[in-house]
């Protein structure tokens, strides 16, 4: 919304679900007003109109164009990338002779370039600390963008260290509030924690991002979309 609308620049601006309901995008003025992910419109309406806030009901055709567009670009990079959600891929680096990061400051130059968009690269051994590399690369400025886990290991453990565990990809709700009160409360705790208990409490999937924290890779490209095996309709 942003990239088509210049004069936006500045405002706190959110984007609705399918019905208007609750928010599903909102750039970092919108969060600073402590607008979350899945929030009610309804709830924040007032604040919204006082802070002069932008809100866009969902332009689902405007988006995966865009969406489109951005694949495109990084398989200038790698053949091997899983589109993993209409704004965020998982990309095998493979074999490079430049730097890791040199080539995630190549990717974002391109993207930027070619479709206007503003993006951010994780990297990592596997896909749950490519992740964790991500989120720290949206929120800190001296990443620039990028923060590379793979090449400087020695980091990782700081870098778990501030995310909290609600914020591991694969860990629900549910389960961050299980294991907060086990006094695991960020992904640093998370990775000492005793493999065996984990997996009584979290079953497979659970122990594999355990595993994956702790430098294991249990979860591979997924190249082609799988067959859905249920559909889900609510209003």
């Amino acid at each position: 919304e942003e990239l088509f609308d210049p004069q936006l620049e500045g405002h706190p601006v959110g984007v609705l679900s399918a019905n208007d309901g609750c928010f599903i995008s909102r750039n970092d003025q919108l969060k600073a007003l402590g607008v979350p992910m899945a929030g009610l419109y309804f709830e924040y309406q007032r604040l919204l109109e006082k802070c002069d806030a932008r809100v866009f009901s969902s332009n689902f055709e405007l988006y995966l164009d865009m969406s489109q567009r951005f694949y495109r670009t990084v398989l200038d990079f790698s053949p091997d990338v899983e589109r993993y959600s209409v704004d965020e891929v998982f990309m095998e680096m493979g074999e490079t002779k430049k730097s890791f990061s040199y080539l995630g400051h190549e990717v974002l130059d391109k993207v930027y370039k070619w479709t206007g968009l503003i993006s951010r690269v994780g990297i990592g051994s596997n896909k749950t600390l490519s992740k964790i590399a991500n989120n720290l690369a949206k929120k800190s400025k001296k990443a620039d963008g990028v923060v590379d886990l793979y090449s400087h290991p020695e980091h990782i453990d700081v870098a778990l260290e501030r995310t909290k565990i609600g914020d591991v990809w694969g860990i629900g709700g549910a389960y961050a509030e299980d294991l907060i009160s086990l006094k695991v409360h960020n992904a640093r705790d998370f990775k000492y924690y005793n493999h065996r208990e984990i997996r009584q409490l979290m079953t497979v999937k659970g122990a594999r991002t355990h595993l994956e924290i702790n430098g294991v890779r249990c979860f591979g490209l997924e190249l082609t979309k799988p067959l859905r095996k249920a559909i889900g309709i609510q209003r």
